[in-house]
């Protein structure tokens, strides 16, 4: 549910379209009899139009299918807390107040036009999109022998109809899309901007009594992290290389032209005769890598075990890095995929699983154990151990990882990595200490200043010193020299669109909020303060602008239409939730709230019993909607 938490404005958002846009334009769902025959509670009303409780749940539900991440759908509870629910019932009265209107504007539609746009109806059209009679036929037959009450049909037609024809007029002005605004964007679309920026940030330097209050407050902070020894069992899920890959390595030895072995034997995907480039040792490299730099220059590795399978390596030039005093390779490689048969595999994954089950039962290792196999134990290792004793080099951050918290009489578990499974569990635990002060006395004042840039005082003074920049007119460069105070970084973008993001350059602000601000505007004008994506703020300076091309302008005409397409669009709904709120605030449309049965719905109970949105009246006499016989 974290997920839904951290993006409920989107999921609401994305509601309007699923549940509100169905909804406003086709009208509420029909009522339907309660599965337990028994009365219909209203939840809430507009006039003589209600909002059953049946339909209220059914939307809820829908609501919820809709959030759900993960086939996890968030609880009624998380849909209050979020407010999804009050989301829901707001645009089902938004539907009821439509029905109000439509009944105002008496709109008569003959049973000949109900008829042809029934055929109109996706079920009754062919793959061209043609009118099928034959299906029309079929539906009617069955329509006659279930004894469907075709008034009810014709009633629904009539309602999405009305509906149809209310919002054409409520939406009709969005589709004045202006052809100056479609060039601009086209022009915008295609024209790249380099610009250097500077996020406004003001120097703190945290008192010494500040910096150690930091420390004797937060002493989880500083804490030396808990070690551990382990014992465990390894079961080796490593294939054995294959006798064909021995005399590969015979062959190649023997002067086989590698390129062409490699294209014709390699598993990996890209066929470039097993080219690697120009390779060197990488921080924490990985072990089946190793080998290669060991290699002599024309020589031919054995097979080197890797992730489901064997490397051959041959090395064709070297060179030594003049900054880094490396040692640099030009190699190829073949890669030859082995894997254990899917019934090997699994029998292993079996008698591991019933070491742990034996382990834990029995309380010792020793006791689930197989004679084959030994029960080694680890040095003392951490979170943060780059080698432990007995387990394999490629394994150490997968088995730390499944240490990572430990508590007292842990049972023991099963680790799977690509080449291995350990079954293991800790036997003994030494509980990290607090640091000393001095010794994390930096990282302690770190976090003071982190803490003091998240309060109020601190985004005044951010406000503040933006102001004056602004009223300074400074270019960025001099911005450091004229306030002292500022404690920012003056850097420099690559050439962008307005369609990219510039995380990765450290520039959180939105593109096209760079655009505008720039519209019409000449190299070396500033603007700001521009607000970022997280409330930092930002100041920008253009150095360039690049037009677009006549490679670009030819692209224009197709891509017109779709941005008056979605311009028309973006108007409408624009409009349609002005209008909306508009018919919320007019005091010829209040709603009616039953908090009761609001609250028994929702299961906010006793305590909760306002229900509704805070304001909002309480009906506990609204009328029920009786069960159809």
């Amino acid at each position: 549910m974290q997920i839904f938490r951290k993006h409920s404005k989107g999921i609401l958002w994305a509601l309007v379209i699923f549940i509100g846009a169905p909804m406003l334009f086709f009208g509420l769902p029909t009522c339907r009899t309660p599965r337990n025959g028994g009365p219909d509670p209203i939840v809430a009303s507009v006039g003589d139009v209600p909002v059953p409780a049946s339909q209220y749940r059914r939307l809820l539900d829908l609501a919820a299918r809709r959030a759900a991440r993960n086939n996890e759908r968030p609880t009624y509870k998380e849909m209050v807390d979020s407010g999804l629910a009050e989301n829901v019932l707001d645009e089902a009265l938004d539907s009821a107040r439509l029905s109000i209107i439509e009944q105002q504007r008496g709109l008569a539609v003959n049973e000949p036009y109900l008829w042809e746009r029934m055929k109109r109806w996706k079920i009754f059209l062919d793959d061209n999109d043609n009118f099928n009679p034959k299906a029309w036929n079929d539906w009617l037959q069955a329509q006659k022998e279930r004894d469907a009450d075709f008034n009810a049909i014709y009633a629904d037609v009539m309602a999405e109809v009305s509906r149809g024809v209310l919002l054409k007029v409520v939406m009709a002005p969005g589709n004045r899309v202006f052809d100056e605004d479609i060039d601009r964007d086209l022009e915008e679309n295609y024209t790249k901007l380099k610009v250097k920026f500077a996020k406004v940030d003001v120097k703190v330097e945290p008192t010494e009594e500040e910096i150690r209050k930091q420390y004797d407050e937060n002493p989880d902070r500083y804490k030396y992290h808990d070690k551990h020894i382990a014992e465990f069992v390894r079961i080796d899920l490593t294939a054995p290389h294959t006798q064909e890959t021995l005399d590969l390595v015979k062959q190649l030895r023997e002067g086989g032209d590698f390129a062409a072995l490699a294209d014709e034997h390699s598993d990996l995907s890209v066929k470039n005769g097993g080219d690697m480039g120009w390779q060197f040792p990488r921080e924490n490299e990985a072990e089946y890598r190793k080998p290669l730099f060991d290699l002599a220059v024309g020589a031919i590795s054995d097979p080197v075990p890797g992730p489901s399978g064997y490397y051959i390596y041959k090395v064709e030039e070297e060179r030594m890095n003049e900054d880094t005093g490396d040692r640099e390779v030009k190699a190829r490689q073949i890669y030859i995929k082995t894997d254990l048969a899917p019934e090997e595999k699994q029998a292993k994954q079996e008698l591991a699983d019933a070491m742990v089950s034996t382990a834990n039962d029995k309380k010792s290792l020793a006791e689930g154990v197989e004679e084959k196999f030994d029960i080694l134990r680890t040095d003392w290792f951490d979170i943060e151990s780059e080698a432990i004793d007995n387990v394999l080099p490629g394994d150490v951050r997968a088995f730390r990882g499944a240490f990572r918290t430990v508590q007292e009489d842990a049972p023991y578990q099963k680790i799977v990595t690509s080449g291995s499974i350990y079954v293991a569990g800790v036997v003994e635990t030494e509980k990290g200490k607090v640091k000393p002060y001095e010794e994390v006395k930096e990282a302690a004042r770190e976090d003071a200043i982190a803490a003091f840039k998240r309060t109020d005082e601190y985004r005044e003074q951010v406000e503040a010193l933006a102001n004056k920049i602004k009223d300074s007119g400074k270019k960025l460069d001099e911005i450091a020299g004229a306030f002292p105070e500022f404690d920012g970084e003056v850097k420099e973008t690559q050439d962008f669109t307005k369609k990219d993001y510039l995380y990765q350059q450290g520039l959180f602000v939105a593109t096209p909020d760079i655009f505008e601000a720039f519209r019409g505007k000449e190299p070396g004008h500033v603007a700001g303060p521009l607000s970022g994506f997280i409330g930092d703020s930002y100041f920008i300076e253009l150095e360039q602008r690049t037009p677009p091309t006549d490679e670009d302008k030819q692209r224009w005409p197709e891509e017109r239409e779709q941005m008056r397409l979605r311009a028309m669009q973006m108007a409408q709904m624009e409009l349609m939730q002005d209008y909306l709120v508009d018919l919320r605030t007019n005091n010829e449309f209040p709603a009616n709230y039953n908090n009761k049965v609001i609250s028994e719905i929702l299961g906010t109970g006793k305590d909760e019993e306002e229900g509704a949105p805070a304001g909002k009246t309480e009906a506990d006499s609204a009328p029920e909607v009786p069960a159809k016989s």
